[in-house]
């Protein structure tokens, strides 16, 4: 087995019963304005998008009910029934994107069993922006979020233009039964730098997701 190359932080995802629902979210919660980004029209779903770091940024992303419905599950869970029953009262933040500069040698590096879990690679685009990412099967974020995405963008990640109206992102804190079991799978993937810097925190608990951010001062949870 080879050497999976380095991941980078690329960005959270907000899922939201409607997009409008989740930029009010973003408002309240930072008394701030998130841009409008564009639809996926492969995926059924549109998002906003700002940046939230050097490199980083943040999606609330929904389904776009002006376009069609896809013939196979939505990412970020949307779509999924028991999923969805959970955004009904507010959105919430369900899972978060790592960068690779080859998705392809990252999963080359893989146990088969890892690789199953994180779903193949699909090719992706919004507008003039494409990329590769990983999508489960199911649609679903695999071990409840706690393991990520892989993403690896066709040129410049679009977060270096994206307006930044002022959230920082701190760290993740990824909430797991199994913190062993966990911590072996991002090693394996090429995380370990940012579990050794503190931007991606393990917590044994029920599976979930939690992230902060420093704004005017102050920090904020979600």
């Amino acid at each position: 087995m080879t050497t999976a190359p380095m991941l980078a932080f690329d960005h959270l995802a907000i899922t939201s019963h409607k997009l409008s629902s989740g930029m009010d979210y973003i408002r309240r919660v930072f008394g701030v304005e998130i841009p409008l980004g564009g639809q996926h029209h492969f995926m059924g779903t549109h998002n906003a998008v700002m940046a939230v770091g050097d490199g980083i940024y943040m999606e609330v992303i929904a389904i776009d009910p002006s376009l069609p419905v896809p013939p196979y599950p939505r990412w970020f869970g949307l779509g999924n029934v028991a999923f969805e029953d959970r955004l009904k009262d507010q959105p919430l933040l369900t899972h978060y994107v790592l960068r690779t500069p080859d998705i392809e040698a990252t999963l080359a590096a893989l146990s088969p069993e890892l690789r199953e879990k994180l779903g193949p690679v699909h090719e992706a685009s919004r507008g003039d922006l494409s990329w590769k990412i990983t999508i489960h099967e199911s649609g679903l974020p695999p071990e409840g979020g706690c393991l990520p995405a892989l993403i690896e963008w066709n040129g410049t990640p679009p977060q270096y233009g994206m307006a930044s109206p002022g959230p920082q992102f701190d760290r993740l804190h990824l909430c797991h039964p199994d913190l062993e079991a966990l911590a072996a799978n991002l090693t394996q993937m090429g995380a370990g730098d940012l579990m050794a810097n503190g931007v991606i925190c393990l917590e044994k608990s029920a599976m979930q997701l939690k992230a902060d951010f420093n704004h005017r001062g102050k920090a904020i949870f979600i």
